[in-house]
């Protein structure tokens, strides 16, 4: 191994690839879908993997002297030792995909110390209330260096395909219920079946209707049955969040938190609610400026210890975007594609909340509809599930339905469409099924 100009690469490993190539062009199926041209550091090296990869996809015959032929008609002068090198270099066909791994490790061992010495270079002349969005900018190009590794499984057969189909479906015979993580509302998880991994839920619904409450049942009722949740409060703030949640849990009017007017007894039903939420494994972020690329490296972070089961994000609109564009309704779609890839990335479903237009104020029948969510389309495009939030008590005193919700599941790709009625306590700004009567801790 040399180290050449500074940065790292084997031209061993380099030579080894090649010479497989040349000597059993088989071997090329598998190492062309670990290496690329441009992982490798010599210019000679790189122009021939290049060429071998071109004649291979052509369906051509791949040997020394038809690959020299095509190098020289391409770049003029070819040093031919190069090739003979490679056939020499090899020491066994049989570690092919070993040395093209090699040649891959290397590569972004460089891709690393590039974004580091661009960093340092960049944190020069940075003001320091830039550095926070500067690490940010950092860990995400680090983790992309190795991000392809972690996409999937790549194509599967039928049979190992199955395999994961099957397990999903002897999960749902084995806990008897849907797969996929509950919301929490026996109605809600009925119809819809459960937000199952890779799935991006759209939340929409008017100010002050509550959607920030309705997605908070999913959170305390995962997070007490031991899953680990992601909540990013972009609208509410983390404190607010947690006393929202422990209103809910110690059935303490909201109001009487944050105005002192607590009697003891709520204070020991308060504690023993923060004692139980405080045991889970949910994490609150609470950055002042919330990017798709902040959303996905702090989950980066928190990956690392383990799965995902279920990440929030309140509210779309809230956002900032990663880089500008040229309507607000470009990037809203941008940034709701990228939810959809969080939860593709992570395996977990993702809740994303949204604002809608104020346009449905101006119809008789206040109901949401797919044409309300600010730039529908591309909302609507990116989620796999779309759920509205409609109270009728909120445009009409006199409701027949007062203290009723009505989940309006406009779409979904697993489950089915329709409406599910769920009680609402203002008071404690909650929602619960009617046929309990309420909410039970």
């Amino acid at each position: 191994m040399t180290t050449g100009d500074g940065t790292w690469h084997s031209r061993d490993s380099e030579m080894s690839a090649i010479g497989c190539a040349l000597l059993k062009p088989a071997t090329l199926e598998e190492m062309r879908s670990v290496v690329s041209p441009d992982d490798f550091h010599g210019l000679r090296t790189r122009q021939a993997w290049e060429a071998i990869c071109s004649m291979y996809a052509a369906g051509q015959p791949v040997d020394s002297l038809l690959l020299y032929d095509r190098l020289r008609a391409a770049h003029g002068e070819y040093p031919v030792e190069i090739l003979a090198d490679a056939l020499e270099s090899v020491p066994t066909l049989v570690h092919a995909v070993n040395y093209a791994s090699g040649v891959d490790g290397f590569a972004r061992k460089r891709k690393v110390r590039s974004v580091l010495v661009g960093a340092l270079d960049a944190l020069a002349s940075a003001m320091p209330d830039d550095c926070r969005e500067l690490a940010t900018s950092v860990r995400m190009e680090l983790g992309a260096a190795y991000e392809d590794q972690a996409q999937g499984k790549g194509l599967l057969s039928a049979h190992d395909a199955l395999d994961d189909a099957f397990k999903s479906i002897e999960d749902t015979l084995r806990n008897g219920k849907p797969a996929g993580v509950q919301w929490g509302l026996a109605a809600l998880d009925a119809t819809i079946v459960g937000l199952m991994d890779k799935t991006l839920t759209v939340v929409g619904a008017r100010p002050s209707m509550g959607k920030s409450s309705l997605v908070k049942r999913a959170v305390i009722h995962n997070a007490l049955a031991g899953k680990r949740v992601a909540v990013f409060p972009i609208e509410d703030g983390r404190q607010r969040f947690m006393l929202r949640c422990l209103s809910e849990m110690a059935k303490i009017p909201f109001s009487c938190m944050i105005d002192g007017s607590l009697s003891s007894e709520d204070f020991d039903r308060i504690l023993s609610a923060s004692e139980k939420l405080s045991a889970t494994a949910m994490v609150c972020d609470d950055a002042n400026k919330t990017t798709p690329a902040y959303i996905r490296s702090e989950l980066h972070r928190l990956a690392k210890s383990g799965k995902i089961d279920l990440v929030v994000v309140d509210y779309l609109q809230r956002m900032t975007p990663d880089r500008r564009a040229d309507s607000k309704h470009l990037e809203i779609g941008e940034m709701c594609g990228q939810m959809k890839d969080a939860a593709k990335e992570f395996d977990c479903p993702v809740i994303l909340l949204s604002q809608l237009n104020r346009s449905l104020e101006g119809r008789a029948n206040k109901r949401p509809q797919m044409s309300d969510l600010r730039e529908s389309g591309t909302i609507e495009e990116a989620a796999d599930r779309v759920v509205f939030l409609y109270r009728d008590e909120y445009y009409n005193e006199q409701t027949k339905d007062p203290g009723v919700a009505e989940l309006l599941v406009a779409k979904d790709r697993d489950g089915k469409v329709g409406t599910v009625r769920v009680g609402f306590e203002g008071v404690y700004t909650r929602f619960y099924d009617l046929s309990d009567g309420g909410v039970k801790w």
